[in-house]
């Protein structure tokens, strides 16, 4: 059974170690201050500009920094770090906001990396490493705590009204992390649901679905853009269990 380290024990990465703590894994997690009681799995105190202690390092590395970390020569060292401890496999959670600025579908084979982002630059850290590695670009996270009715319930004049939303629900992000770790699989996958109804058909429907204040749109509208799922579902076999998040949150059930 492979161990897995976590860097970044947030709202996902907590996620992550429960679900695969329970599956047997050898977890284990690292936080900014560590310290944290009552964990089934050790955890660490570790920020990025600091050496990575060798105790923390597993097979499969899965990175879940937060976004304000921004210093890209300390993810080389980082890189240095776990190649020194035997690491097999980086998993590295980023984000779909990479397309920022892009208009129409977007997917994995689009030339974003020449354009200016910070979110590129984190990416483009991975080519200095020798160890296999598979970029997972998440769009907005919905799930437990994360209900997205509550994003913009009861808000006035929001804007963009016909941009199409692009969403996915934290336990298929964890369930396409584990294919990852299962299989033999290196590049960039969009990870995201495949249903993008518009901001203004989504909140409104969600909302009254759940007897909330439904928000009220701006008349503004400008071109959008939709994140494609196709590779992460061709290239691993993988089914979305959350495909069509304005179906599942419009039922009552869904108030997570």
């Amino acid at each position: 059974m492979k161990s897995i380290s976590i860097i970044g024990y947030g709202w996902l990465g907590k996620a992550c170690a429960d679900y695969f703590h329970a599956l047997s894994y050898a977890i284990k997690v690292t936080n900014r201050h560590g310290g944290i009681s009552g964990l089934s799995y050790p955890n660490y105190a570790w920020k990025l500009r600091e050496e990575f202690p060798q105790e923390a390092a597993s097979d499969v590395v899965i990175i879940a920094i937060a976004e304000n970390e921004n210093n890209i020569e300390h993810y080389h060292q980082l890189y240095r770090d776990l190649e020194k401890y035997g690491v097999q496999k980086i998993i590295f959670i980023s984000s779909t906001s990479i397309y920022n600025g892009m208009i129409g579908e977007v997917s994995e084979t689009d030339d974003i990396l020449l354009k200016e982002s910070t979110v590129a630059q984190k990416e483009l850290t991975l080519n200095s490493t020798s160890i296999n590695y598979i970029i997972l670009r998440l769009s907005g996270l919905v799930g437990p705590n994360r209900n997205p009715a509550r994003f913009l319930a009861g808000k006035k004049n929001v804007a963009n009204p016909k941009n199409k939303i692009n969403l996915v629900h934290q336990t298929d992000v964890i369930r396409f992390i584990e294919q990852c770790i299962q299989q033999v699989v290196v590049g960039v996958f969009n990870v995201c649901s495949s249903e993008h109804p518009t901001r203004e058909e989504f909140y409104t429907k969600v909302c009254l679905s759940q007897s909330l204040e439904a928000p009220l749109f701006a008349l503004d509208t400008e071109e959008t853009r939709w994140v494609s799922n196709a590779k992460s579902k061709s290239e691993l076999n993988f089914e979305y269990q959350y495909d069509n998040l304005l179906e599942y949150y419009t039922k009552s059930e869904a108030s997570e």
